[in-house]
């Protein structure tokens, strides 16, 4: 059995002073704070443009924290 990954991970983003970053994000999923017109807010006043849509970035944070919340009954965190 793999061990469990708390991450969700955010594709091509983009600074607000446009800097592009190739690389993927990953980042837990409770930092998430807002989801608005493809930008991703997090705890601390930081924000990042994403390739993905805003739906996406919503499935996959309520995806991975039950997941999360799985892992943790379980014992798996």
């Amino acid at each position: 059995m793999s061990a469990h990954d708390p991450f969700i991970k955010l594709t091509h983003l983009w600074t607000a002073d446009g800097l592009h970053r190739s690389s993927p994000m990953f980042l837990l999923p409770e930092k998430v704070r807002e989801i608005f017109n493809g930008q991703v807010f997090l705890e601390g006043n930081y924000s990042f443009v994403v390739a993905e849509k805003a739906e996406q970035v919503h499935d996959l944070v309520i995806t991975k924290l039950a997941e999360n919340r799985q892992a943790d009954t379980m014992g798996n965190s």
